[in-house]
């Protein structure tokens, strides 16, 4: 999948709202730049996926799983919380407090970059959802 833009609006508020109807677990985190919204939410705990977060930009879901609940061959890649920023990856402009969202040239990774670390959440390969 190639990232050609960044095209996220309210839709990732509707999103959540939805996905969150089937048993998030805490309330989501909102992340706001540019007109544009995306929000990150933590995983059931009737799933057992309260060690989980998944964010949607753009229709597309990332997680972020550093206890390895969710099946890997899921996922983009491995998460990680010490990752590198690769030179290519683009800055969307969305902010949440101190930390800033970045998506991988390829679509295959969103990066949460704050000022001691950088979280590589892999994208998943079809929605992942508690039922």
């Amino acid at each position: 999948m190639k990232h050609s833009g960044f095209r996220v609006g309210l839709v990732a508020t509707a999103v959540v709202a939805a996905l969150c109807a089937t048993g998030c677990g805490a309330s989501a985190q909102v992340w706001t730049g540019d007109g544009h919204v995306v929000a990150t939410y933590d995983g059931s705990k009737h799933c057992n996926w309260d060690s989980v977060h998944f964010m949607e930009i753009d229709r597309e879901q990332y997680v972020f799983d550093p206890g390895s609940t969710i099946d890997r061959h899921l996922l983009a890649g491995e998460p990680e919380n010490d990752a590198e920023l690769p030179s290519d990856a683009v800055d969307t402009g969305m902010r949440r407090g101190n930390a800033s969202l970045w998506l991988a040239a390829d679509g295959q990774a969103a990066y949460v970059v704050s000022k001691d670390n950088v979280q590589k959440w892999p994208h998943a390969f079809e929605l992942i959802l508690c039922s």
